[in-house]
Parts: C-alpha cells; structure tokens; sequence
C-alpha cells in the first residue's frame, strides 16, 4: 500500500472525471480523501471506509493545507490585549498603550515569528489541516492508485 505523501500533482477533471497525474519532483504535497466532500482522511482511513461502505462510488482528493503555530500567533492581539490589561490603570497607562500601539508591522512580525519559534520548539505542530483543490476520482481510479 503506497503512503499519501505524493510529488505535487495536479489533478485535472475532465468531462469523465478522469484524473490525470502530471508530476514535478521539486515538492511534496500531501493529499486527503473524502467519500463524502467533507470528513478528509487518509488513503488508509479511505480505503476501510471502502470496505465498510461497498456503494461508494466517487471520491474526493484534496491538497492539505497544513498549519503551524505561526498560523495562529497574532502579536496585534497580543498587544492590544497587553493594552487593554493596561488600561485599569487609567492616564497613567496610556503613554505604555501608545508606545503598544506605535509598534512597527515590521517589529509586530518579529515578535510573530518569536513567538513562533518558541512554540515550535516547546510544542508539537498541530494536526488538523483544511483541504484545497478538490477533485473527484472513481473508487476504481482510487483503488488503482492505492490497493
């Protein structure tokens, strides 16, 4: 059984949805399956759905789209909730509030990436990912591909 990290592929349908697979060996993009264009899983996880659900008959193949922590690190929450907390201090918290919110794009998006690195060398990456680029394939095609 071959694993579901694959060389970019790009999946054009055409009026049979029939895939072709045109490869480029610089990059690899991992694919996601679906039965249902909604609950993207594994080839493997897609192919015990194939056995429990005989009836299927197309499925969906999908480019993840992976995150890392740097997906979600915002330093303008971060500070404006730095100034907000600041705030119960009254007048003499706003010069500190100010000097917050004067901070450069460029300063913010260091700090981002600070943050970031922290988290990635303190934390696993996380596990969910969205998919883009979604195809139909025949079960057969499917299965030619992976059983």
């Amino acid at each position: 059984m071959k694993d579901n990290l694959k060389y970019p592929e790009q999946i054009e349908s055409n009026i049979n949805t029939k895939v072709q697979l045109k490869v480029d060996t610089n990059l690899k993009i991992e694919y996601a399956y679906s039965t249902n264009e909604e609950d993207f899983k594994t080839s493997c996880e897609i192919i015990d759905d194939l056995d429990e659900n005989p009836d299927v008959e197309v499925i969906y193949a999908g480019e993840k789209v992976l995150y890392t922590h740097l997906s979600f690190v915002s330093s303008d929450n971060l500070l404006e909730n730095m100034a907000n907390n600041a705030y119960e201090y009254g007048e003499y918290a706003e010069s500190y509030s100010s000097e917050l919110d004067s901070l450069e794009k460029e300063h913010k998006d260091n700090l981002d990436k600070l943050i970031a690195e922290y988290l990635d060398n303190n934390l696993a990456q996380p596990t969910f990912f969205t998919v883009k680029n979604v195809n139909k394939i025949t079960v057969a095609e499917f299965r030619k591909e992976f059983c």
